[in-house]
């Protein structure tokens, strides 16, 4: 499988009929090149927050900003929420708060809500996005911006190989057809590589539903 970005955008190509290749991502300066630099970031992170791969997942205690027993609580608060706090820099997608079980059911999830919030610091202001919850001490699973190719396995790029074709078709190959059908095979091969993912896990018994729960 490929091991570099450009193998990848090489592949994407290959799939649109474009006998072009690229050398060095960062550096040639053909319009394959530059088309594929324009969709390469949008691309991998809509696919890692759609995809939530195994290897991109993270967990962080996050950092508070402020809540009811937070710096400064006394200042700002948001209304409906007893905590704020920073999300982390790499985080694309929150996913859910750790309650410390694996498997969690739905009703045992805490709430939250992402937004950016602005919070003013000796160096003036500071914009940073934001998770609110009820959560004192939250522990956050998400999905991070993991840009190791390496570290990819071979379902997620050729994953990104089928989406990256699928954008660079219209501007490169100004075939609307070819576009379109590099859209289906991209949602396919998308479908695959979500179930190979899955299928390398072995998650927990599901848990019991609250009203089974609730009589024990």
């Amino acid at each position: 499988m490929p091991d570099s970005i450009e193998t990848i955008c090489n592949l994407a190509l290959r799939r649109i009929g474009l006998k072009t290749r690229i050398v060095s991502f960062a550096a040639d300066t053909t319009q394959e090149a530059a088309v594929l630099r324009d969709f390469w970031t949008t691309t991998l992170e809509d696919a890692l927050r759609s995809m939530d791969p195994r290897f991109a997942r993270r967990t962080a205690t996050l950092a508070l900003l402020y809540g009811v027993n937070g710096d400064p609580a006394t200042l700002v608060t948001r209304v409906g929420w007893g905590f704020v706090y920073a999300l982390p820099v790499d985080c694309l997608m929150p996913r859910f708060i750790w309650t410390g079980e694996r498997r969690p059911r739905p009703d045992q999830i805490p709430a939250m809500e992402e937004t950016c919030e602005v919070v003013t610091t000796g160096l003036g202001d500071v914009k940073h996005r934001t998770l609110c919850t009820d959560e004192k001490g939250a522990v956050l699973i998400y999905t991070a911006r993991h840009e190791e190719v390496t570290l990819w396995d071979g379902s997620f790029k050729r994953a990104i190989a089928a989406y990256l074709a699928s954008e660079i078709a219209a501007p490169l190959a100004a075939d609307a057809r070819l576009a379109q059908l590099a859209k289906q095979e991209w949602m396919l091969i998308k479908q695959q590589a979500m179930a190979i993912d899955m299928n390398s896990q072995k998650p927990d018994p599901e848990p019991d539903s609250i009203f089974i729960s609730s009589r024990s």
